[in-house]
């Protein structure tokens, strides 16, 4: 695990509200493809010792790219399934179409959709929903963050011993072994220790409260993007350690108890 960086929010641009339309267009189709696709066989593509990519992790990102593409065609895309890369001079939406893909191949009702845009090195919105609960998380930077339209901000607990802490386990021996490390560590030190499986939605239950803080490493940056505008919007803090091209390892908390 690297030296932590706290992020803090720059000078902010405003993105017309198109921007807000399409990404809530794009997550709430997304989640319409993963509802239907529950009451179907799923198709796994690929399956390793601690990942699996599934067919609709590629439905669900085509479908986003669609609705981008037709809206923004000249904006650059960083994705999951088809990659992409941060565009310097032009807005970049990043997308995770499917975060929780292990979860979503047992029927495990803990997953989500991402989308952010970003922006001169700066999330300007972040756009998490989650279908099993339809919940839509929306962030905009300096109009802070909001749940299905209200207003939600960071917990106020003030001690790690009543926290409650989620961490994520990565896919490779370098970042299983610090967490579960950590995940030792926060066992006799917080109240609890949750490990949920779907890091955005994680970061989600952060900036809204239900959790009090939130570590992994070896994240991708579209598995964190539109999460860290969130909590920040909310009140929260976020630190970063780079692991890696779009490679991070991520703290983030309700500003207190960490």
């Amino acid at each position: 695990m690297g030296d932590y960086q706290v992020i803090a929010l720059k000078g902010v641009d405003v993105l017309d509200s198109s921007y807000l339309d399409a990404a809530v267009a794009a997550a709430r189709r997304a989640g319409e493809i993963q509802l239907a696709g529950l009451r179907e066989p799923i198709e796994v593509r690929q399956a390793s010792a601690h990942d699996v990519k599934l067919q609709i992790d590629v439905a669900c990102e085509e479908a986003i790219r669609a609705i981008i593409g037709e809206s923004f065609p000249h904006d650059a895309v960083l994705a999951e399934e088809g990659g992409g890369a941060i565009a310097e001079d032009a807005a970049t939406w990043i997308v995770d179409p499917l975060d929780g893909s292990v979860n979503y191949s047992r029927r495990i009702p803990f997953f989500c959709v991402s989308i952010a845009v970003q922006q001169y090195g700066q999330e300007l919105l972040g756009v998490i929903y989650a279908p099993i609960y339809d919940e839509l998380y929306v962030a905009e930077a300096g109009k802070g963050a909001r749940l299905n339209g209200e207003r939600i901000r960071v917990s106020d607990v003030s001690r790690l011993a009543d926290a409650i802490i989620a961490i994520g386990c990565g896919k490779s021996v370098s970042t299983l072994t610090p967490m579960v490390e950590t995940f030792r560590d926060l066992a006799f030190t917080a109240h609890k220790v949750r490990m949920l499986g779907a890091a955005a939605l994680d970061l989600a239950y952060v900036a809204m409260g239900r959790l009090d803080g939130f570590i992994e490493c070896g994240l991708r940056t579209w598995d964190i993007a539109a999460g860290n505008l969130l909590i920040q919007e909310a009140g929260g803090r976020v630190q970063l350690a780079q692991a890696g091209e779009y490679a991070w390892d991520l703290r983030v908390d309700n500003g207190r108890v960490w």
